[in-house]
């Protein structure tokens, strides 16, 4: 649990400094999940998951943050229309 804290701390940082791209921890985070998890996996392998980007050749892989955060409303809308389409009668 205490690398979960320390996670979360990370990222109220890096959100707090503007940070620009997330890693798939970040990701994680940003949705409740531990990482690693098999919603993480599932949500990175989705094709309509923004493409991470390596800054440096040869570097890390990261995601743009706002690409993350528009997959993730699309996401909730997508949901939402979903849920009101089957409440009626």
């Amino acid at each position: 649990m205490t690398d979960m804290k320390e996670l979360a701390k990370e990222l109220a940082r890096q959100m707090k400094r503007g940070e620009l791209v997330v890693t798939p921890s970040d990701i994680a985070i940003m949705c409740s999940y531990e990482p690693n998890s098999t919603p993480v996996r599932q949500m990175l392998a989705d094709p309509t998951f923004p493409a991470p980007i390596a800054l440096v050749p040869g570097g890390h892989k990261r995601y743009r943050r706002k690409d993350v955060e528009a997959w993730i409303d699309r996401k909730y809308a997508e949901e939402s229309r979903f849920v009101m389409r089957s409440c009626r009668v």
